[in-house]
């Protein structure tokens, strides 16, 4: 008798192929998220870098440390932007100065240049149109053009003050001391102009005091030049204010009447001055 055949091998089942052909989606699926997330973390992480060199300069102008905020610009930049120009600009841009957000929707980076625009939202909630080029210097972004409201820092001339000096009257009193009349005048100047000094403005006022009698005679003893000096600094180009606080000390038992004190400011930077007169009255 013939020996007989040997049993027929049984094929792979349904289900197993079914299973291999899941596993080779997910697989391919992980590959190509993998491959997706890795695009998008480099995209992310490519946009970043800019991004944060344009929000570090306007958190260094924000406070106050305008120097820190000019370094961030691009050597060649600095040639075109002097620091009193740069100051100038951030003092006419709200958006720029005192800046509480930003937003860049379109932003494009080829090679080592990149340009960022957007809008520039002041703390005041005013915003500003603003574009912003960078370029790339080893592995650090530096600002090498701005524009805020059309208006570029290399276009930014200086205004320290029109030097046409106001003054304001903030009051005047009298006060009875014993045997003296204590006469204390108050008022505040603007208009004056300012010297660019490093990332600062100096301030340079003089007053001059002169009071006249019922008369019309000036009384040498509550007379004199140069009787308060205002000398400081401000960060502000222009719109700064300085106070002065004149005290007189005057004889309650002269000649009744009218006393006419007049206050002379001379701005020592501008050249201009101004000059308030006010009535004190005895007794």
């Amino acid at each position: 008798m013939a020996a007989p055949a040997p049993p027929a091998k049984k094929g792979r089942g349904a289900l197993f192929w079914v299973g291999i052909g899941c596993g080779i989606v997910l697989l391919m699926a992980t590959l190509i998220g993998g491959a997706i997330g890795f695009v998008v973390y480099r995209g992310v992480q490519t946009f970043k870098a800019p991004t944060e060199a344009i929000q570090g300069q306007l958190a260094d102008v924000k406070a106050g440390n305008l120097d820190a905020a000019y370094q961030r610009l691009a050597p060649a930049y600095q040639t075109e932007v002097s620091k009193e120009a740069f100051q100038a600009f951030a003092a006419r841009h709200a958006g720029f100065a005192q800046n509480a957000e930003t937003s860049f929707p379109l932003r494009s980076i080829e090679n080592d240049t990149a340009t960022w625009r957007g809008l520039l939202k002041a703390a005041s909630g005013d915003s500003e149109p603003a574009t912003f080029k960078l370029v790339k210097a080893g592995a650090v972004w530096k600002i090498s053009d701005i524009e805020v409201s059309g208006e570029n820092p290399k276009n930014a001339a200086a205004d320290t003050g029109s030097g046409q000096l106001s003054i304001e009257p903030m009051g005047v009193q009298k006060r009875r001391d014993g045997d003296t009349l204590r006469v204390t005048l108050r008022i505040q100047v603007t208009g004056f102009k300012v010297r660019p000094e490093g990332d600062r403005y100096a301030i340079d006022l003089a007053e001059d005091v002169e009071t006249a009698g019922p008369d019309g005679t000036v009384i040498e003893g509550l007379s004199q030049p140069d009787v308060e000096r205002f000398a400081g600094s401000t960060s502000l180009a222009t719109g700064a204010f300085a106070s002065f606080t004149t005290n007189l000390t005057m004889d309650p038992k002269s000649t009744p009447g009218t006393y006419t004190v007049k206050l002379t400011v001379r701005d020592l930077v501008g050249g201009g001055s101004a000059t308030f007169s006010a009535p004190v009255q005895i007794p």
